[in-house]
């Protein structure tokens, strides 16, 4: 040792710390070959939440509340599927936990009228009782309650799953919100969210059937269009309003796209004129397939997220959700953020969680780069 240069010695130093404290390296080792096979991007989470207090396979989905009063203070609610929502804070710390059954998707849209007010809801899909869950926002301090119901919300599917809402801008149907859920059984249902009486009524309004077991939904609100991931099939595009009937288009086909099966997660990034981007979970390459957001759905590229400065990749991923707005000096430009299945803390395999990556850092990736739209706000 003696005979080392202080050099050398410090090499030796930095190898044996970075070796020590690479989070999951031998999953990384092959993200970086599948990315170099197949033309993927690679991106660095800057973030994750702490993990979830249920071992094995626990965490699943979330939603991303934005704070329009202090968007640093937005929130990350996340689903425990064995255990209830978890609500994170954009550092990953967890601030509140409802253990309300095993919800398994969720989502989130704001402005829906009730009791005289304009409130933030929050929908969800209870496996523990084939039920959905709404909620409401505490938009001063970020806590969740529980939405009273007319009557329990009841899927025809025997196995409720997946789950999205939708706000309308069609002209004819301005600002009607609906809840939509997929069952493993591939049925898919959809109501229309009323206030009556101080209570939510749920007003059924269409059932549609796929071939096989569906869970990524996601209703694009300016659109009108709906997208359903079936598990090893590919990604479908329909109507958001029963009204536009129930014909499906396969804009993505697993037989010939990047995508491998399980497709799980999608989410959508928002720009004006209705710009922006749908984005899938491929689960299995453990990447994240980038469409257009309208037109022809064209294919964009993939992305992975592989591990740096402290934070493991991802791999496994289910739920994902994206926000284009500044969320404050750590996510100025947006924020990406997915589930991951196999979550390390060094070497060591712990219980799952999420990561949030800059949007910035997957948009100057691509080539040509994608859309950084941080002051467009849907309505």
């Amino acid at each position: 040792m003696k005979s080392l240069s202080k050099l050398a010695l410090a090499l030796l130093v930095v190898a044996f710390f970075t070796a020590c404290s690479s989070p999951g390296g031998k999953d990384d080792k092959k993200k970086q070959a599948i990315a170099q096979e197949k033309g993927f991007y690679l991106v660095q989470a800057s973030a994750e939440t702490e993990p979830v207090e249920t071992a094995e396979d626990a965490a699943d989905d979330l939603a991303i509340w934005y704070n329009p009063e202090d968007p640093g203070k937005s929130t990350i609610i996340a689903t425990n599927k064995l255990k209830g929502l978890v609500v994170y804070n954009l550092d990953g710390k967890e601030l509140y936990n409802y253990p309300l059954g095993n919800l398994n998707n969720v989502d989130i849209r704001t402005k829906f009228g009730f009791n005289g007010d304009s409130i933030t809801i929050i929908g969800a899909t209870n496996r523990t009782e084939n039920t959905i869950v709404l909620m409401q926002v505490n938009t001063k301090t970020g806590e969740l309650t529980e939405l009273p119901l007319e009557k329990t919300i009841k899927p025809k599917s025997k196995d409720v799953y997946g789950f999205t809402l939708y706000k309308s801008k069609d002209p004819k149907h301005l600002n009607k919100m609906f809840a939509i859920s997929i069952g493993t059984d591939g049925k898919m249902d959809q109501w229309e969210l009323l206030e009556n009486n101080g209570k939510v009524k749920a007003r059924f309004v269409r059932i549609v059937k796929f071939d096989s077991k569906c869970e990524g939904l996601v209703a694009d609100d300016e659109t009108g269009n709906l997208f359903v991931g079936e598990e090893t099939v590919g990604i479908w595009k329909m109507a958001a309003l029963p009204s536009g009937g129930d014909k499906k288009e396969l804009i993505a086909d697993l037989k010939k796209s990047k995508l491998e099966a399980d497709v799980e997660g999608l989410t959508i990034y928002y720009g004006k004129n209705k710009g922006g981007y749908l984005i899938a979970s491929s689960q299995g390459n453990d990447s994240y397939a980038v469409f257009s957001r309208d037109g022809s759905n064209k294919y964009l590229g993939s992305f992975m997220i592989t591990q740096g400065g402290g934070v493991d990749g991802t791999s496994d991923t289910d739920g994902i959700d994206v926000l284009n707005l500044n969320l404050g000096s750590n996510y100025p430009k947006g924020v990406f953020i997915a589930q991951d299945g196999y979550n390390y803390d060094g070497e060591n395999l712990v219980n799952q969680n999420f990561k949030l990556v800059k949007w910035d850092e997957i948009a100057s990736q691509f080539k040509p780069w994608l859309l950084i739209d941080d002051t467009y706000e849907k309505q």
